[in-house]
């Protein structure tokens, strides 16, 4: 497995400008994550729900930031795909808590409510 991982890494390399998917992971994520605290700023009530979600989406962006970050194939060869999943996974918490903030939170007027 550890040859296939190698192997895939030098494939992914090849076709994909991953340097430039990086990068454009991490502008979206730190721009989604200032929307989220300007969102969660403006918030007049601050419910419990609300805060938790707030701090848990700092978590998973911090996490996803600092991975991308510090980490290489080098250190870790399943970098790419751990990457990518962590980086999937904050954006979709970052759309997530941008629906609890900016529709003023679960309520029965907002889609997830």
């Amino acid at each position: 497995m550890y040859r296939h991982v190698i192997y895939l890494n030098h494939k992914y390399e090849a076709l994909v400008p991953l340097g430039l998917l990086k990068y454009l992971i991490l502008s979206l994520t730190g721009i989604l994550l200032i929307v989220c605290l300007i969102n969660f700023i403006r918030l007049q009530k601050k419910k419990i729900y609300q805060v938790i979600a707030f701090i848990i989406t700092v978590f998973i962006n911090w996490y996803c930031l600092i991975y991308l970050i510090t980490n290489t194939t080098e250190n870790y060869r399943d970098y790419y795909y751990v990457g990518l999943l962590l980086g999937l996974g904050a954006v979709l918490n970052n759309i997530i808590a941008g629906l609890i903030f900016g529709a003023g939170g679960l309520d029965k007027k907002t889609p997830l409510g």
